[in-house]
C-alpha cells in the first residue's frame, strides 16, 4: 500500500512542479535554473516505465508526456544561459546517451569531469559522470 501511495503522491507532485516551473519560466525566461529544472522534469518523465505511465493515467486521467528531445531542448537552453554548470552538463550527457548519441554523450560527460569542484553538487556530478564514462 505504501508503494502505491508513494507513487500517487510522487506523480501528483511532479505535475504540480511542472506547472510551477512553466509559470516561473514565463516570468523569467533568462533563469538557467528554471530551464534546467524543466529539462530534468522532462528527462524523468521520458524515463517512466510503462507501468508508471499506466498508473498515472489511471490516477489522473492521463500520463505526463515528455521526451528526451524535450529534455535536451531545455537543458541546452540552460547551458546557453549559464555555461559550465556541472550538473546541467551531466544531464546533457545523460540525455544524449538516452537519445543514442554516444559521441555527444561522452563529450558532455568528459566536460563534466573537468569542472572546478566548489560544491557538493559539483563533486556528485563529477563522480556520476566518471561512472557513466
Amino acid at each position: 500500500m505504501t508503494d502505491y501511495v508513494g507513487l500517487n503522491e510522487k506523480l501528483k507532485c511532479g505535475e504540480e512542479f511542472k506547472q510551477h516551473v512553466e509559470i516561473a519560466i514565463q516570468l523569467d525566461p533568462q533563469d538557467s535554473l528554471l530551464s534546467h529544472l524543466m529539462g530534468r522534469w522532462c528527462f524523468e518523465v521520458a524515463g517512466l516505465s510503462w507501468l508508471e505511465k499506466r498508473a498515472c493515467a489511471a490516477l489522473f486521467g492521463s500520463a505526463p508526456e515528455a521526451t528526451y528531445n524535450d529534455a535536451l531542448q531545455h537543458l541546452q537552453r540552460a547551458e546557453e544561459l549559464s555555461s559550465d554548470w556541472g550538473l546541467n552538463m551531466l544531464y546533457l550527457g545523460k540525455t544524449f546517451g538516452k537519445l543514442g548519441d554516444s559521441n555527444e554523450s561522452r563529450k558532455w560527460l568528459q566536460k563534466t569531469t573537468r569542472i572546478d569542484i566548489s560544491t557538493k553538487e559539483d563533486r556528485e556530478a563529477v563522480e556520476e559522470a566518471k561512472k557513466l564514462l
